[in-house]
């Protein structure tokens, strides 16, 4: 994770700059926007478990201060057992003002490479999220439409870290 090592400078006039200090405030300014930490959210059902089998499941995000930014991906296989109920994945931190239904971001199903539904990304604690349409139903085994192999999905998300 990206995070600011030193404090960051205030200046005022008279103020002397100096090599270190203008190193160290550089560096960390760059390393801020700098690579993306991986995580692997887990993916859970309400009802029977979910288990990804041979698909795949993973997330990259960056954090500046207190601000989180990422995405995430869930590729069904043909092993997935996709489990029932609806799902939750979970965050790479906590966010931040939980607010039950706090949309952070979107979901974006494919099935068979076509974009088929499009979905609100929202909190549904301080360390998961679920994905919602417009009506507040919520995405699972059954919901938009059955879940199978030919099930891909991109998951972004902007939110306050805890």
């Amino acid at each position: 994770m990206a995070v600011w090592t030193t404090a960051v400078k205030t200046w005022a006039a008279g103020n002397r700059l100096t090599g270190v200090l203008l190193n160290a405030q550089l560096r960390d300014f760059a390393n801020a926007f700098g690579p993306r930490t991986s995580y692997t959210p887990a993916v859970t059902a309400s009802g029977t478990a979910f288990a990804i089998g041979n698909g795949s499941v993973s997330g990259v995000y960056s954090q500046v201060q207190n601000e989180v930014r990422g995405n995430a991906t869930i590729n069904i296989g043909t092993t997935t057992n996709v489990g029932t109920g609806v799902y939750a994945m979970t965050l790479p931190t906590a966010a931040a003002n939980y607010q039950l239904g706090r949309p952070i971001g979107q979901m974006v199903i494919l099935i068979s490479g076509t974009i088929s539904h499009v979905r609100t990304v929202v909190l549904i604690s301080s360390t998961q999220v679920g994905f919602v349409d417009t009506g507040g139903t919520r995405v699972g085994a059954a919901a938009p439409v059955a879940v199978t192999s030919a099930w891909y999905s991109v998951i972004e998300f902007a939110y306050e870290a805890a």
